[in-house]
């Protein structure tokens, strides 16, 4: 059963400072549509493992050229042309024309080829027995390994075994078929070597046509004195098959007493019929391609992270502040933590992250017009960017020249703390333990307009029955706003409900996902506890997305 799509508009809260704001509700029932664009994009999210895959292909299909047996195919041309049978001569009705063949004859004459006595003949004719093809290298491994757990008898093989399996592998080389529906039979041979291949397609078209010369010698024999002239005729035409058989060529002499004659001589191939470099490439790379979007697809259909704009605002029904992308930090900005990154939308205006967050900035200041105003940067989960977008929203909110105070109130996982004070005095934990001193004795500047309140001292260990909820927090936080706008880098959300208790006090709440790993659940569940805890969430950002946003100006 198909559930339709169910829109839930935002509703108008009070918030404490008489402001009006919108809470939205989760889009929980929305259908999944389908966006080429989207779908594009998903390709090149996964254009590194589908590159991958698609070299891994050609390298497989590359060694296969290399180690597999270069063969070559050669052909001889052989018509059948029915005559008068030996023992008496031609009546004189009868023209010059060959008699007619029926189809059944015709494919009769292809299992006559392909006889063992005619393909015998050839290989004890030309000793193909001591062929390199067909002299046997000893054991592989899977029959030594079949021999030592006692499947197979681990005995030397006999002569007479040996010669029967080269003279099946002889046979499976030759072919014999029918060229559509003429009396044209096609004889070909596949070796290792262009000579070797012509050599014996033309030996088993010669020695075809002396068994049929044979037949017609065994007659003669018992015929009458009309016949002797005819005999030796015969005997000659023998002695030429028997020549061309030996020597694989087509002998110089019209056949007069075969049913066939040869009219396509086997040349030596110029090319190798196997393995064919274009068509094994091209079904590797279009192989290799069809599986991987078939794995690119069904792996997005399972995916249930968020990764693009519309995502976000589908599954959740918020608005999407703005999409950052993910940044490649080196070896010595990962050593440092997150202060390389604290003043990025500063120090690189220019930066596609830079163009983000001042996308984010925009929509906080349509969300929350008003100064001064409280915004909370919330997230589920540890590591998905959360104190970094705190750090650089306060940053940007500062310019030009308003007062703005950043605060880490993640007590257990203080990172802006260790980042921008590792040498801080005292923190937030102190004030809410003692009282005594004020937030703005504990401020440390970070500009000439944004202080940062640290959550402990360099040294301090933060009482585990704290509480963002008390009595003293709130008071901290109205005395600050009063003056400034104030930036809180929140706990997860997953970790606790100290960010739940602060959501009240409030104006606004942002929710940070990261991309590619904040699952569509996830996210739910963090709308659906902030909205619980009467929290006005501003917007989403979607955090450490892999393609840059496109309306990206171009700056020069």
């Amino acid at each position: 059963m198909t559930i339709e799509p169910s829109r839930t508009w935002p509703q108008p809260v009070a918030s404490p400072a008489g402001l009006v704001h919108t809470a939205a509700t989760p889009n929980y029932r929305h259908a999944p549509s389908f966006d080429l664009r989207e779908v594009a994009e998903t390709v090149m999210r996964r254009r590194l493992p589908l590159g991958i895959w698609l070299a891994l292909c050609l390298a497989l299909a590359s060694w296969y050229l290399s180690v597999a047996p270069i063969t070559f195919t050669a052909a001889t041309m052989v018509i059948l042309e029915p005559r008068q049978a030996l023992g008496s001569p031609p009546p004189a009705s009868q023209t010059t024309a060959a008699q007619a063949l029926d189809v059944a004859q015709a494919e009769s004459q292809i299992q006559v080829i392909r006889s063992e006595r005619i393909l015998a003949s050839v290989f004890d004719v030309l000793n193909l027995q001591e062929a390199p093809e067909f002299v046997a290298h000893g054991p592989g491994l899977r029959e030594r390994v079949a021999a030592a757990l006692g499947f197979v008898d681990s005995a030397p093989e006999n002569p007479t075994d040996a010669r029967a399996r080269a003279f099946q592998a002889f046979t499976d080389r030759v072919g014999v078929r029918r060229l559509g529906q003429s009396y044209v039979l096609e004889v070909s041979y596949q070796a290792g070597s262009a000579e070797q291949a012509a050599r014996i397609a033309n030996a088993t078209a010669v020695q075809y046509i002396k068994a049929q010369i044979d037949v017609k010698a065994a007659a003669a024999l018992q015929g009458t004195e009309y016949l002797r002239g005819r005999i030796i005729n015969i005997e000659a035409e023998q002695r030429a098959a028997s020549e061309g058989v030996r020597e694989g060529r087509i002998p110089d002499m019209l056949f007069s007493d075969a049913d066939a004659r040869i009219i396509g001589a086997a040349l030596p191939p110029l090319n190798k019929s196997y393995p064919k470099n274009g068509l094994i490439l091209a079904f590797a790379l279009t192989f290799g391609l069809v599986t991987g979007l078939l794995a690119v697809a069904v792996r997005h259909a399972l995916d249930r992270t968020l990764n693009t704009r519309r995502q976000v605002q589908e599954s959740l029904g918020l608005d999407c502040l703005g999409v950052l992308p993910k940044i490649n930090r080196g070896r010595e900005a990962k050593r440092n933590g997150i202060l390389p990154l604290a003043r990025m939308a500063m120090d690189q205006p220019n930066s596609s992250f830079a163009f983000g967050m001042r996308n984010v900035r925009a929509g906080i200041l349509l969300a929350q017009p008003h100064r001064p105003r409280s915004i909370g940067i919330a997230s589920w989960t540890y590591c998905e960017g959360r104190s970094t977008v705190a750090a650089n929203l306060a940053f940007l909110l500062s310019v030009p020249n308003d007062t703005v105070e950043l605060i880490d109130a993640d007590l257990h996982n203080p990172t802006l703390s260790a980042a921008l004070a590792p040498d801080a005095p005292s923190g937030l934990s102190e004030v809410l333990l003692d009282g005594a001193a004020a937030p703005e004795g504990i401020s440390m500047p970070l500009s000439a307009v944004l202080g940062f309140i640290p959550a402990v001292s360099a040294r301090g260990e933060v009482d585990p029955n704290l509480s963002l909820g008390s009595e003293q927090m709130r008071t901290i936080l109205g005395g600050l706003c009063a003056t400034r706008d104030v930036v809180l880098d929140l706990p997860p959300l997953a970790a606790g409900s100290e960010s739940r208790v602060l959501c009240p006090h409030l104006d606004g709440i942002v929710l940070v996902v990261e991309a590619g790993r904040t699952t569509i659940e996830e996210a739910v569940e963090a709308v659906r506890l902030l909205q619980a805890s009467h929290g006005r969430i501003v917007g989403v950002i979607l955090n450490k997305a892999r393609r840059e946003p496109r309306t990206q100006p171009r700056l020069r």
